[in-house]
């Protein structure tokens, strides 16, 4: 039989009270024991440790559930219940009254939730998970395009890409439901590329080497696909990026040092676009590092802050770069992605800046960000044993990616979990 809880609690008061002193004495005051000592009940309970907090855990996946068994002799059966409103009903049992060795292994059901708590029972022990997991379904991308397509961006109903299927590289605009056909928006014979839609999904920009050398182009919805576009760079310039909603009215980029090594630079126009409108000069933000695809986020707090990845030999493998948009010249600061120190590429931000998109290895990842910092852990989105990446945040819901799943590279989007 166990001891009830005030004997137990008694016990480990005056056994960390003995503790405490260092020693025993007898009467006349020699010790009989001068070693610190606890006297404890030895009848600790079960308790919970997988899951215990931010688990992401997929529908129809095998998942252990692990426990310590405590040592209670009446505990020697546990029952597993969950609850999917945060602790505050656990309707579903897991498994009634399984051996007390420590671990289950579980089938995870179709029971979406991100407010998950497990709960272990005994005749004597009862804990739960110190914090929610979540179950999540898992995602099913769907092929937007068939004749080849990389570098999605998507605003609205349009998603641009670029696609070398005619020969050499052109922009392209569909919708990813197919209720729109295939537009091709450029049909140089150089090579452009890396199409990039402001959040309205009015303003299309490029890059392309038209002219000789990469520079940044534009067209809108309301010119000729056929032959009107707009230079917007003089001085070499790629990956460009336009600032969100409300004002839509500037747009950052990766321009040109020497080979390799690139600024990154804003521009300012009056908008809408014409046919008119001149090369701005632009302001730098920063200079002389190996660069990939800006992305320009306006914070919660009202922070126009531009996220880019940086290889430099100074940042690590699993760093993203921020620097304040609009303020000349700054020191970035780095976001580390909790993710053993993997190479992170490609990062896109949600429209609202809530959400993060990253390529680790040949699969996409999604986390939280708030204010410039990530909550909570990253969410592996794709599986596919190819290579899925430059994903393209078109909301806080939903994702347009690049795969060579079918054996070639195309577009696919997928709705995240």
């Amino acid at each position: 039989m166990g001891y009830p809880d005030y004997v137990k609690y008694l016990l480990m008061f005056l056994g960390t009270c003995v503790a405490m002193c260092g020693c025993v004495e007898t009467d006349n005051g020699n010790p009989i024991h001068n070693n610190p000592f606890i006297i404890f009940p030895g009848e600790g309970k079960a308790s919970v440790l997988q899951p215990n907090g931010e688990e992401q855990w997929f529908i129809g996946s095998e998942q252990e559930i692990v426990w310590n068994p405590g040592v209670v002799p009446e505990d020697s059966t546990i029952t597993l219940l969950l609850s999917l409103d945060g602790g505050g009903n656990y309707p579903h049992i897991i498994v009634s009254n399984t051996a007390n060795d420590g671990s289950f292994i579980w089938i995870v059901p179709d029971l979406p939730s991100k407010n998950s708590i497990l709960q272990i029972a005994g005749p004597v022990s009862r804990d739960v998970s110190d914090t929610k997991f979540l179950i999540l379904r898992k995602p099913n991308p769907k092929q937007v395009t068939t004749g080849g397509g990389e570098w999605p961006s998507w605003r609205n109903d349009r998603l641009a890409f670029m696609s070398d299927r005619n020969g050499n590289w052109d922009i392209f605009v569909t919708t990813v439901n197919g209720t729109s056909p295939l537009i091709q928006v450029t049909t140089s014979t150089a090579d452009d590329r890396y199409p990039n839609y402001d959040n309205k999904g009015f303003h299309l920009t490029f890059t392309s080497n038209r002219t000789g050398h990469q520079e940044i182009w534009a067209t809108t919805q309301f010119f000729n696909r056929n032959t009107d576009k707009i230079q917007l760079t003089n001085i070499g310039g790629t990956h460009p990026s336009w600032r969100p909603l409300p004002t839509s009215d500037e747009l950052v980029f990766l321009s040109f040092t020497s080979p390799g090594l690139f600024n990154i630079s804003v521009l300012k126009f009056q908008l809408p676009l014409t046919r008119s409108t001149s090369i701005p000069s632009p302001s730098l933000l920063a200079d002389n590092t190996n660069k990939e695809r800006p992305n320009w986020v306006i914070e919660s707090s009202g922070l126009n802050q531009i996220y880019y990845k940086d290889f430099g030999a100074r940042t690590g493998p699993n760093v993203v770069k921020t620097l304040i948009a609009n303020s000349g010249p700054n020191l970035p600061e780095s976001i580390v992605v909790p993710v053993s120190n993997s190479l992170v590429r490609n990062p896109s931000i949600s429209p609202s800046g809530g959400k993060m998109a990253v390529t680790i290895g040949h699969d996409i990842w999604v986390m939280d960000l708030k204010d410039g910092q990530i909550t909570g852990k990253p969410l592996q989105v794709t599986f596919d044993p190819a290579t899925d990446d430059v994903a393209d945040l078109h909301s806080d819901n939903t994702m347009a990616f690049q795969s060579n799943r079918t054996g070639r590279t195309e577009i696919w989007w997928l709705t995240l979990p």
